[in-house]
């Protein structure tokens, strides 16, 4: 690890939940170290609960605030918060991403980093777990580690964290560090997924390219699976579907059309 400063590129989306994303800010900022600088991208996509006024109106400093046209959902929110990132004037070390909905614990940069260090890795991403309840810390999101079955290829075993880092080669979005050079291998999250998939995606494709990605050790934010809550949301359900489909069609193989038809009995009937 650099003993120098540490820049790190934070990329979050939001729509119309400003308590819920001054909240993460908040919690981000406790994770400051003094040789660490943050700079946060976050892409307020078409809010109409004046989300941009109110953070402005905190003055947090080192926040960079980009509109969207209330279309990009998560994966072209975060591209586009990627994108006016690399476009700055400054070279950045490492890029996280981070849920607006998950309140990141202040060790959590540190342990994110740690793993460069005792794998002598610059080329990784590494992903945080998070849980839904502090009275029993159920998994909500984090890693996982897919079966390799050769009929149900998307299957994956969801990890508890340990005490110790674990390989993985599927994750969810939430809390994920990317190194430059792990970036400049796998680039930005595919732009034919709007919302759903694109944290998956992006680790096959770095699997596929071989990039070294690890499950750090403990619990390293909060975050509620909100999953019950999108299916019962019709335009979330439409997105999905149209996700699904082009996710499968990338990943699935000779047979992906197969791959399709078993989600959709899944999307339509949950």
């Amino acid at each position: 690890m650099k003993t120098n400063k540490i820049n790190i590129a934070v990329l979050i989306t939001c729509h119309n939940r400003k308590l819920t994303t001054y909240s993460c800010i908040k919690n981000l900022l406790k994770t400051k170290k003094k040789n660490i600088k943050l700079k946060i991208y976050l892409v307020d996509d078409g809010s109409t609960d004046n989300t941009t006024f109110f953070l402005k109106k905190k003055k947090i400093p080192h926040l960079k605030i980009i509109k969207g046209n209330g279309n990009l959902f998560w994966c072209g929110g975060t591209n586009l918060a990627w994108q006016n990132a690399n476009k700055d004037n400054i070279i950045f070390d490492y890029y996280l991403w981070l849920n607006d909905d998950t309140n990141i614990f202040s060790n959590s940069i540190n342990m994110l980093l740690k793993v460069e260090k005792i794998y002598k890795t610059k080329k990784f991403i590494c992903v945080g777990s998070c849980y839904s309840n502090s009275n029993d810390k159920t998994r909500s999101y984090g890693g996982a580690v897919n079966l390799k079955s050769k009929i149900r290829i998307f299957k994956n075993k969801p990890l508890k964290p340990t005490l110790k880092y674990q390989k993985i080669n599927r994750f969810n979005g939430n809390i994920v560090m990317i190194s430059k050079k792990a970036f400049e291998t796998v680039g930005y999250i595919n732009p034919k997924l709007k919302h759903y998939f694109g944290d998956m995606d992006y680790a096959i494709k770095s699997e596929r390219y071989k990039i070294s990605t690890f499950l750090a050790p403990n619990f390293l934010g909060q975050c509620y699976n909100d999953s019950k809550k999108l299916k019962k949301n019709f335009k979330f359900k439409f997105v999905k579907l149209k996700d699904g489909f082009s996710f499968c069609k990338e990943n699935g193989g000779l047979f992906w059309f197969l791959h399709f038809v078993s989600f959709l009995k899944r999307i339509v009937f949950e």
